[in-house]
C-alpha cells in the first residue's frame, strides 16, 4: 500500500486528468508523486524564452492577445445561441483564451482537434480555444475556419464580414 502523498495536476492519471473532478486518482508508478510542476527538463527551455519575453515586452504581448480575443469573440458573438461565451467580456477579467458552451460541444471538440486547432475540451460541456496569431493578421485562422463546419449554420461568409468589419 502506498503512503499518503500530496496530490497535484500532473500526479493525477492522464486518462482522467482534465474531467476536473474533485477525487484524485494517482497515476501509476513515481508519476503519481507529482505535483503541479512540469518535469525539470521540458522547463529548462522556458529560460530562453523568457529573453524573447524581454525582447517582445510583455506589454505589447499582451496587447496584442486583448486584440486577438476581442477579434474571436466579435466573430463568434454571430454564431448564438449556438455558441456561448462563458469567459468574462472585459479583458482586465481574462486571459487569451475563450470558454464556450457550444452545442454539439464534444462532436465540435473532436472535429477541431482532427483539422489540427489546439483547444481543448472541459467537462461537462466546455469548449476552451484562442485565436492564434497569423502574419498581419489578415486572414481567417483555424478555428474560424473549422467552427462553421461542425456548427453546419452557415456563417462563413457572415464570419468573413464581421473580420472585414472589424478591420482583419
Amino acid at each position: 500500500m502506498v503512503p499518503p502523498h500530496f496530490s497535484g495536476w500532473w500526479g493525477n492519471e492522464a486518462a482522467t486528468r482534465f474531467l476536473m473532478r474533485q477525487a484524485f486518482h494517482a497515476a501509476a508508478g513515481a508519476s503519481g508523486w507529482q505535483l503541479s510542476n512540469p518535469p525539470i527538463l521540458s522547463a529548462a527551455p522556458l529560460i530562453a524564452s523568457l529573453a524573447i519575453f524581454t525582447e517582445a515586452r510583455i506589454e505589447r504581448l499582451r496587447a496584442k492577445s486583448i486584440q486577438l480575443t476581442g477579434f474571436l469573440e466579435h466573430l463568434l458573438a454571430g454564431l448564438a445561441p449556438a455558441v456561448r461565451i462563458l469567459t468574462p467580456r472585459e479583458p482586465t477579467k481574462r486571459g487569451c483564451q475563450l470558454s464556450l458552451r457550444i452545442t454539439g460541444g464534444q462532436r465540435i471538440f473532436e472535429h477541431l482537434s482532427r483539422a489540427g486547432v489546439v483547444c481543448d475540451w472541459r467537462e461537462p460541456d466546455t469548449l476552451r480555444a484562442m485565436r492564434e496569431k497569423a502574419p498581419g493578421m489578415a486572414r481567417r485562422l483555424s478555428l474560424d475556419r473549422h467552427l462553421d463546419q461542425p456548427l453546419e449554420l452557415g456563417h462563413a461568409p457572415e464570419l468573413q464580414q464581421r473580420a472585414a468589419k472589424f478591420g482583419f
